[in-house]
């Protein structure tokens, strides 16, 4: 059985990326995910998007920042799911096909030569504008 990793996305007003981010995601090569998602109370159809995908919606009202939206994300996570892995996407993010699959592997080495300690593991980037040049 493979690990099942949660992904954490955090919106604000991001309708114009989101569609293709979430796209992304479910093309990926390793299937066993959830996305839990929570909204920092956006104006545009962020949320119309967001209820349009299988996605976990964690509803609040008020608007922490990123930052602080993704620690409440985090602990949710963690009291509402059975995952041992975390994994954190923005709302204008477009990951390669095989982005879960290269991280999980990655983390799981490092728990292999670490031990029983809590990890971080960041990945590679490819900063592009708006047509993804």
């Amino acid at each position: 059985m493979t690990n099942k990793v949660s992904i954490l996305l955090s919106t604000y007003n991001g309708e114009k990326y989101l569609n293709e981010q979430l796209e992304s995601l479910y093309s990926q090569s390793y299937k066993n995910f959830e996305i839990i998602a929570r909204d920092d109370g956006s104006i545009d159809n962020t949320l119309d998007i967001l209820k349009s995908y299988d996605i976990t919606m964690v509803e609040m009202k008020n608007n922490l920042g990123a930052k602080g939206s993704f620690g409440y994300l985090l602990d949710y996570a963690i009291e509402n799911t059975y995952s041992e892995y975390f994994m954190f996407c923005d709302q204008d993010d477009i990951w390669e096909k095989d982005k879960i699959a290269k991280t999980l592997a990655k983390m799981q080495d490092m728990e292999k030569e670490y031990g029983d300690i809590s990890l971080l593991v960041h990945t590679d980037l490819k900063v592009v504008d708006e047509d993804l040049n």
